[in-house]
């Protein structure tokens, strides 16, 4: 996930694409990662290759299924409700599902898109993050014509 700051769009896109696909896959099977974060994320192929990278989704150390207790997770890619006074969540009532990974993969693509370091992103107020998310999305529209971005 780290080797994705910096590189092409389209190398970006394809390895975030297969992000999503993985956890939608787990998500189907009643799974919960609960780690989804830039270092759980692999490349397969070349950043420096005009072929797309591939995307591995790693570590499933902390996978739990859907509605069982957290066992654990990364503070900065964790949702507001998944902790409490910092830490972990261990209330019965906060319970795994989909929308922790979904969170833990939105902060990850801001954290590899704007180069923003992951401890920082929850420091940014929402105003910084939109300027952020409009850069980006700048950058793509001029650099990228979108018969250039693969559609797999």
């Amino acid at each position: 996930g780290n080797n994705l700051r910096g590189v092409s769009a389209i190398h970006q896109l394809s390895a975030l694409r297969d992000f999503s696909l993985a956890l939608d896959f787990i998500h189907r099977l009643g799974y919960v990662h609960m780690d989804v974060k830039t270092t759980n994320l692999m490349l397969e192929g070349d950043v420096h290759s005009q072929i797309p990278v591939k995307g591995k989704l790693s570590d499933f150390g902390l996978t739990v299924k859907k509605g069982s207790e957290l066992l654990g997770g990364t503070i900065w890619y964790l949702p507001y409700e998944a902790l409490c006074k910092g830490r972990i969540c261990i209330d019965p009532f906060c319970c795994a599902d989909e929308k922790i990974d979904s969170f833990g993969l939105g902060v990850t693509i801001i954290d590899i898109l704007t180069d923003i370091p992951d401890i920082h992103l929850g420091l940014l107020t929402q105003s910084q993050l939109d300027q952020e998310i409009a850069n980006y999305k700048n950058l793509l529209q001029h650099s990228y014509p979108k018969s250039e971005v693969p559609l797999r």
